[in-house]
């Protein structure tokens, strides 16, 4: 067998790889199929999660706590302390909604909205500007959560007409006078900037330190654990209602980088190239066919967005309605506006920024999206392309020779029943002399005769 070395000419390129194991246990060259991944499950930890920070005014950051208090009150009276349970649960259930979903003007939400905490709190991050989500996470996880889950024992015993003194709650009350040590700091905030910063670093330091005495076994890491879920629950939804559910396959022009072999295959699988870089014929489960056209992935500094004006997601009455204190005659902000834009450039935006230190990837890809179909299960996320689409396919580094023959002989049969001749086979090894890595032509799989050229 003669070794061909082949180096690129220009034109279109564009491959995709994958492991052994996927190509073997999904059949994906059988059934020419490509899967599409959620955002969030690919390799850049960051990938899909831009920073969210959040800038309003008064009355923005008051609807805020009042999801939060939604949120912290249904999770506890119909979970308890089953915190793996706990979900996001703070937008109401009907579209049109009623004054009983957020009724800023009932005793409930206006009692814990006039609490000293949240207003001294509100006024800090109004003065400050931009708050970003591992700020808020740690300011409210130790000055606000037990205030709330505090406050709505109080406020469900007072509607039921009891009265409760459990130990719980009176070791809660001790730690309101904690709180009203920062209630005090913020009585008169600084008018410059770094004044600011400093303070809001000084309320936002990490908790680890509340950890260090906490017994696995005992109650309070019970109550560590709940507070933790019920955080992580509150930003994810916080998250879902800003950026659409985007799922990607991933495709890259430079089938001869290292790391992606090694990253993607372990060295040991292949890429298939495709004859057009531009888009894909794809073909759904239900058997609809349309064009899906391929973006170009860019790596840069990944840019923050502002909570209040990309929660294009939701249905305009829902958001209006969640935000009723907010003045959207006057909406100084855009608000309404730019609900719809801002969700889009943002949804976009997350799926196609990558760090950039995976630039070497050079990746495209191909982007479905929850909000025009349902991509919630797996079969619906897998879509089909014709044999015809295929240009060549190329062995990794340690692909070892059984399934190459594997491999070979599917590809063989593909080409019989598709009527194609002199199909390509190429291998990426290591050239010794130079240290790069190279793609070299090994042999090209003949219809007619269903035999190999070497």
């Amino acid at each position: 067998m003669v070794l061909q070395k082949f180096r690129f000419t220009g034109g279109v390129i564009i491959f995709r790889l994958r492991s052994i194991n996927t190509i073997f246990q999904y059949k994906e060259l059988e059934k020419q199929s490509i899967y599409f991944a959620p955002a969030n499950a690919e390799d850049d930890m960051y990938e899909g999660k831009y920073p969210m920070y959040f800038e309003g005014d008064d009355s923005l950051w008051q609807c805020l706590f009042a999801m939060l208090y939604k949120h912290v009150s249904l999770n506890l009276a119909i979970c308890g302390e089953e915190y793996d349970k706990y979900i996001p649960a703070f937008v109401p259930v009907k579209t049109e909604l009623t004054s009983r979903n957020y009724d800023y003007e009932g005793e409930e939400l206006k009692g814990y909205l006039s609490l000293g905490t949240i207003g001294s709190l509100i006024k800090l991050f109004v003065a400050s500007g931009k708050v970003y989500e591992n700020q808020l996470r740690k300011i409210i996880i130790q000055y606000v959560l037990f205030l709330t889950i505090y406050y709505e024992k109080q406020f469900r015993a007072h509607v039921d007409g009891q009265i409760e003194s459990e130990n719980k709650e009176k070791q809660m009350v001790k730690k309101l006078d904690g709180v009203k040590k920062i209630i005090d700091v913020f009585k008169e905030l600084p008018v410059d900037k770094p004044g600011l910063t400093n303070i809001l670093a000084q309320v936002a330091r990490d908790p680890l330190h509340y950890q260090k005495d906490l017994d696995i076994e005992g109650h309070q890491f019970t109550n560590y654990q709940m507070a933790e879920k019920l955080m992580d629950s509150f930003f994810r939804g916080l998250r879902d209602i800003t950026l659409e559910n985007c799922y990607i396959a991933s495709f890259t022009d430079n089938c001869i980088d290292a790391r992606m072999w090694h990253d993607y295959t372990n060295y040991e699988g292949i890429a298939i190239e495709y004859k057009d870089d531009e888009s894909m014929m794809l073909r759904n489960a239900e058997g609809s066919t349309r064009k899906h056209k391929f973006r170009k992935v860019k790596y840069r500094k990944a840019r923050g967005f502002n909570f209040f004006n990309s929660i294009g997601k939701l249905p305009v009455p829902m958001i209006t309605g969640m935000f009723a204190k907010y003045d959207w005659k006057n909406d100084i902000y855009n608000i309404e506006a730019n609900l719809k834009s801002h969700y889009w450039q943002w949804t976009e935006q997350t799926v196609l920024t990558k760090d950039y230190s995976w630039s070497t990837q050079r990746e495209s890809r191909l982007i479905i999206s929850d909000f025009i179909d349902g991509y919630s299960s797996v079969k619906s996320r897998t879509f089909f392309y014709d044999f015809s689409e295929l240009k060549s396919v190329t062995f990794g580094p340690k692909t070892d020779d059984k399934n190459k023959v594997k491999i070979i002989k599917i590809l063989s049969q593909k080409c019989e029943k598709n009527n194609v001749t002199n199909f390509p086979i190429y291998v990426v090894s290591r050239n010794d002399e130079t240290g790069k890595m190279e793609r070299e032509l090994i042999l090209k799989i003949n219809r007619k005769s269903n035999k190999l050229n070497q």
